[in-house]
């Protein structure tokens, strides 16, 4: 009874640990997949803000060249892009503020960014309202006394730190991340090793009930067995006591000798059923019971020993009292033995009444083992885990409900199946360099997917015998498809974040470039310094490798000759030696030439693989992809603008459009130029027409008038005016001989 109270004890502990290592599984997976879900979301928000902040910053520039573009040129297509940008802009800002509501400092600065945009969008509109009415001067001295320079510092400089703050809550969010997911993982290790360990104590404590109740029903049989056959065989009276010195056990024989029935002597004082006097005295005689009880050794009865039974006749016996010990040795009662062998009947039915009565306990103890064994089923089936044990054979000897179900939903039971026949040929062979490693005594845990978009991490855990060999392993695993999935997200999310940022930083320098080239354009006044300058611009801002201006000539040979280059190791000198024409022959295949013959933009990926750069690769100087745009001047394409780069990908195709909106600026400068000299030229020649003969030179009547004009003029402002008169007279005088009038007075 001790023996099943401590192991009931023992399983109900059990038990309560399972019950509670699962229910601390679901809470703490929960919870930490909880936390896990609100870091990520966390660093997909701080991502947005980033992203709205690049494309805001991005924006500004194109609004800034646009307001620009248009007060330089006055083309209303340039406030179409402003409109557009700036409502772009607006939307992005709303959208930043949203994301960063929760944010103290950032909405803070939010609002002071948006009290600047405000002032430079005030200051646009004045601007463009001047340039609509007054022109490009007026808008220009507007935009020389605004703090146009201030506020563009201060937005970018708030810009700039709501990113850094960002990015800064960027990196903690997504270390944040990467502690919660490592949490969940080893949390779910360390629970899952918990409950195999609480399973595996109650599956070992209810097999050791089964062997050790197995052998003590095997034992107690054999016991009433050996008990029955010995008391059948002897011819003595046997009697036995408790503890207490109460008839506990007769057998036939001493009932018959004493008189006293079983049911009539049991638990009775043995001094009472076994009444015992001195032959001769007829004293009565001490019962060895009691002696026996006290010292636990063997008494024997005194010599001449009368037994008188209950009817009061009287049988002379002899013979011994021995102590009755459990197997710690404890006394627990007296087995008296005397001469009689007529009992044998009634102790074989008292043997049969306790093999009755232990059959029946070992039942009940069966069927409490058997309930005790379902129940633990259940939970093993129940729990939200593939669970297994195999042996070394590589057989199956248990699985649960959820293994059984996700590898063998066709069998209805597995046990003594190979491994290899249910999971499979092609998912046995990722399993086999592991199972061959646990089988050797080493732990195992690895990430598969044993089924397409199904994920689990499974643990191979060895199983030891008691000579330290692996007779099997268990195979505990666990469903991570949620986490491989939301992994694959944020890696696809970094993915597109890394080429955003690559796009935005590709578009960002273009539009430098093409700020920085407008710049140049607006402050060029020679055509030769136009083109080296806006050259140096691509190279240094841009961050292109060469670039060089080529003119074609109408000679003979139809040569491209360089007018300005920046980024070639040679210099200019070098690129006077390469012989290049803009003919379609051998030498004119590059892109320059077949630019200036088609008037399209031309493109070469890769110019040290390309035949048609075969003649010139000698002097490609570390260059590797080429580009072209055509310089039209009026109706004719007077050369091209080339762009080399050291990287086959280093120009994309969107670039394409913003070069050669670049190219046509340059052209456009161009033409501004040459205008502006012959505009000056035709104003000399027609001041030298008005006022000088063609014939002699000499100035004539026109530049006289208006000499003296201005001489009347100055002395009127003069405080002597007679002496400036006499000054003037004398002057016109000379000039009256030079041009043979007469003098006057």
């Amino acid at each position: 009874m001790v023996s099943g109270a401590l192991f009931e004890s023992r399983l109900l502990t059990a038990f309560a640990a399972s019950m509670a290592v699962v229910a601390g599984l679901v809470c703490a997976t929960w919870l930490m997949a909880a936390s896990a879900k609100e870091a990520a979301t966390m660093v997909a928000q701080t991502y947005d803000v980033l992203d709205r902040l690049s494309e805001t910053r991005a924006e500004t520039l194109q609004i800034e060249f646009s307001t620009q573009a248009f007060r330089v040129s006055g083309n209303p297509a340039r406030l179409v892009e402003r409109y557009a940008a700036i409502a772009t802009r607006e939307r992005l800002l709303e959208q930043i503020r949203v994301l960063i509501s929760d944010n103290v400092q950032q909405h803070d600065r939010w609002t002071r960014l948006r009290a600047v945009i405000d002032e430079r969008l005030a200051i646009s509109r004045q601007v463009e309202l001047l340039r609509k009415t007054q022109g490009q001067e007026a808008a220009s001295a507007y935009v020389a006394t605004v703090p146009l320079e201030a506020t563009r510092n201060l937005s970018k400089r708030l810009v700039s730190e709501m990113e850094q703050q960002e990015r800064q809550l960027l990196a903690l969010r997504i270390a944040d991340h990467t502690q919660a997911r490592e949490v969940v993982v080893y949390s779910g290790v360390a629970v899952s090793l918990l409950l195999l360990a609480a399973l595996s104590i109650s599956f070992f404590l209810i097999r050791r009930q089964i062997r050790e109740a197995k052998a003590s029903r095997h034992a107690l049989v054999q016991s009433e067995e050996s008990l029955a056959t010995t008391l059948y065989s002897i011819g003595d009276a046997v009697l036995a006591t408790d503890s207490e010195g109460r008839v506990t056990r007769m057998n036939p024989v001493a009932e018959r000798l004493t008189g006293w029935s079983m049911a009539q002597a049991m638990g009775q004082p043995v001094a009472t059923v076994f009444e015992i006097v001195n032959e001769y005295t007829r004293e009565p005689t001490e019962v060895p019971v009691d002696k026996a009880l006290q010292t636990g050794q063997v008494q024997e009865l005194a010599n001449h020993t009368i037994l008188i039974a209950r009817d009061g006749s009287e049988l002379p016996i002899s013979d011994s009292a021995a102590p009755i010990r459990d197997a710690a040795g404890l006394v627990r009662g007296v087995v008296l033995v005397f001469r009689d062998v007529s009992t044998a009947h009634r102790m074989q039915q008292m043997v049969r009444d306790q093999n009755h009565l232990l059959e029946q306990r070992v039942q009940e103890r069966t069927s409490q083992l058997v309930e005790s064994e379902t129940h633990l089923r259940s939970v093993i089936n129940n729990v939200p885990a593939l669970i297994a044990y195999v042996d070394a054979s590589q057989r199956y000897v248990y699985v649960n409900k959820q293994y059984a179900e996700r590898f063998a939903p066709d069998h209805s039971d597995i046990r003594g199946c190979r491994v290899q026949d249910i999971l499979g040929e092609s998912r046995f062979t990722v399993a086999a360099p592991l199972i061959s490693q646990v089988l050797a005594g080493h732990a195992q845990h690895y990430d598969w997917e044993p089924f397409p978009g199904v994920w689990q991490a499974i643990n191979y855990i060895p199983k030891w015998d008691g000579n330290a060999h692996v007779v099997g392993y268990y195979v505990m695993g666990s469903d991570i498809t949620q986490r491989k999935n939301s992994e694959q997200r944020i890696q696809a999310l970094n993915t597109d974040l890394e080429a955003n940022v690559r796009n935005l930083e590709r578009t960002s320098r273009i539009l430098r470039t093409l700020s920085a080239g407008n710049r140049t354009m607006l402050r060029a006044t020679d055509e030769l310094e136009l083109l080296q300058r806006m050259c140096s611009t691509i190279v240094e801002i841009g961050g292109y490798a060469v670039a060089a201006v080529w003119y074609r000539t109408e000679d003979a040979a139809q040569s491209l000759r360089p007018m300005a280059g920046v980024g070639y190791t040679e210099g200019l000198s070098a690129l006077n030696k390469v012989k290049t024409t803009w003919a379609d022959t051998q030498n004119g295949q590059g892109v320059v030439a077949r630019a200036i013959r088609s008037g399209q933009t031309q493109f070469v990926r890769d110019v040290r693989t390309d035949p048609n750069y075969a003649v010139w690769r000698d002097h490609l100087g570390g260059v590797a992809s080429g580009f072209a745009c055509p310089l039209r001047v009026g109706d004719q394409t007077i050369g091209a603008l080339a762009i080399y780069a050291s990287d086959p990908h280093a120009i994309a195709p969107d670039e394409e459009a913003l070069l050669s909106e670049m190219a046509d600026d340059l052209a456009f400068g161009i033409t501004t130029l040459r205008a502006r000299h012959q505009r000056a030229e035709f104003q000399a020649a027609m001041h030298r027409l008005t006022r000088f003969d063609l014939l002699t030179g000499l100035p004539n009547e026109t530049h006289f008038t208006d000499f003296l004009i201005a001489a009347i003029s100055t002395g009127q402002q003069l405080d002597e005016p007679f002496s400036v008169l006499q000054t003037n007279v004398g002057r016109l005088n000379e000039i009256n001989d030079a041009m043979g009038f007469s003098r006057g007075d």
